[in-house]
């Protein structure tokens, strides 16, 4: 089955040899690696400066340099890139020539959706760098694989939506894939679903935190899937601290965060020995601090993606700044949500959501909620509970109280009970959403 699948898909091809690069590349002193990235950093740079419409107006307009002496100086000089540059024009960015590849699009979890181009060898390298992230936990690229994923290719129109309707499915049994809806993750859908990966017996799962939580929880009673299972890799959602508790509890295997996005492919997943740590090969990540008291996320892309991304503003939050572990590794902390996930008060303040949900987290009532404001800065939580029954009275009063107490001023707050929550065309789950622009 492994050489099979070695020579049908060309993401696994010398699969053993890349592991071993980024083996030796991770062993090397951070002076040294950090000398490879900038050389890599530079190669890109060049090539963006003389083929990208996009960065050859940056270049002009900061009076940038040809290259960088260091990373230090390059993040003083290079001015951010935001996702709206991108969104608007996404074809000022591609690199002159032809290159093989495909264009991807971001489901918009951001409010801005983005097309982005990847080359072939950029998309490979990335999915190369989650297979050797994976191998950490003891999952090997050929193992079976469990997957509560969205199913956007069953939307796509004419013969690109047909094509895409036929051969995904295929491909998945190819790949050794069980791929099970998150649109539908109702109490009955998430019961078959568990006796479905029961007796397809994956060595992984694949979901989004939020429906990996929601089948551990509708399962509770049932024995633990652990038998087989030896991580739970969760994307595309921040993860609550009770998600990772209770995935552990039933599922019986380590909730472990995968964190990337379509724009800049894997940028760090989470290690046995704590953290995300970034992939320091492919990336380069550097914070700045926003009014919230976190920082954002600031990616430079160093893949030959063909679609040049440098200090690129990702959308992401994180509370701390990147840290250094053994021998300087960078690692990055819990992944908070996005930077426009934030509620705002009459008086201006501004408020992350994670305050929100931290005031939720202690009612064991509430099963999964979202968090909406409108632009009247009224508060709209709809909640499903674990018996589908409203909150008692005192308990929808404690929880007002506690919200306006966290946000120090008087808001108008609405609950909402519905017995199942909508889900984005990915099959994504939005905790916090707002109608004010960021």
């Amino acid at each position: 089955m492994r050489s099979l699948l070695q020579l049908i898909f060309p993401r696994y091809w010398p699969l053993e040899e890349e592991f071993k690069k980024r083996e030796s590349f991770m062993s090397l002193s951070k002076t040294d690696r950090d000398y490879i990235r900038l050389r890599k950093l530079n190669e890109r740079w060049l090539k963006a400066q003389n083929n990208s419409k996009y960065y050859q107006r940056i270049k002009k307009k900061h009076n940038l340099p040809e290259t960088f002496s260091s990373i230090e100086e390059y993040i003083s000089l290079m001015p951010i890139t935001t996702k709206n540059a991108v969104s608007r024009h996404p074809k000022h960015f591609l690199l002159n020539g032809h290159a093989r590849g495909k264009w991807m699009s971001t489901g918009g979890s951001t409010g801005i959706p983005t097309r982005v181009y990847w080359k072939l060898k950029g998309h490979l390298e990335s999915l190369r760098d989650q297979y050797w992230a994976r191998m950490w936990w003891g999952v090997d690229p050929f193992d079976k694989q469990a997957m509560i994923w969205g199913h956007s290719h069953t939307f796509g129109h004419g013969m690109i939506g047909t094509y895409h309707r036929l051969m995904v499915p295929i491909t998945d049994k190819a790949r050794r894939r069980m791929r099970l809806s998150a649109y539908q993750i109702d109490e009955s859908s998430l019961r078959r679903y568990y006796d479905k990966i029961d007796a397809f017996q994956p060595a992984s799962l694949y979901a989004y935190s939020s429906a990996a939580f929601l089948l551990a929880m509708a399962n509770s009673d049932r024995p633990p899937l652990g038998k087989t299972l030896k991580a739970a890799f969760l994307a595309a959602e921040p993860i609550l601290p009770q998600h990772r508790k209770i995935i552990d509890q039933i599922l019986r295997c380590p909730a472990v965060g995968e964190y990337g996005s379509i724009e800049c492919g894997m940028i760090a997943y989470e290690h046995p020995s704590g953290g995300y740590h970034i992939f320091e090969n492919s990336v380069l990540v550097d914070t700045s601090k926003n009014p919230s008291g976190g920082y954002d996320l600031i990616v430079t892309q160093l893949r030959d993606s063909h679609f040049p991304l440098f200090r690129y503003q990702i959308g992401d939050m994180t509370a701390k700044e990147i840290e250094r572990g053994n021998n300087g590794r960078e690692i990055l902390g819990e992944i908070k949500g996005r930077t426009h996930d934030f509620l705002r008060t009459p008086s201006g303040r501004f408020c992350h959501g994670e305050m929100i949900t931290h005031c939720i987290e202690q009612l064991s009532d509430i099963l999964i909620f979202n968090v909406h404001q409108r632009r009247d800065f009224r508060i709209i939580i709809t909640i499903t509970t674990n018996d589908s029954k409203p909150l008692s009275l005192k308990k929808e009063n404690w929880l007002k109280t506690s919200i306006r107490t966290a946000l120090c001023e008087s808001i108008s707050i609405d609950l909402d009970y519905k017995p199942e929550l909508s889900r984005s065309i990915a099959g994504k789950h939005r905790w916090i959403t707002t109608e004010f622009e960021q």
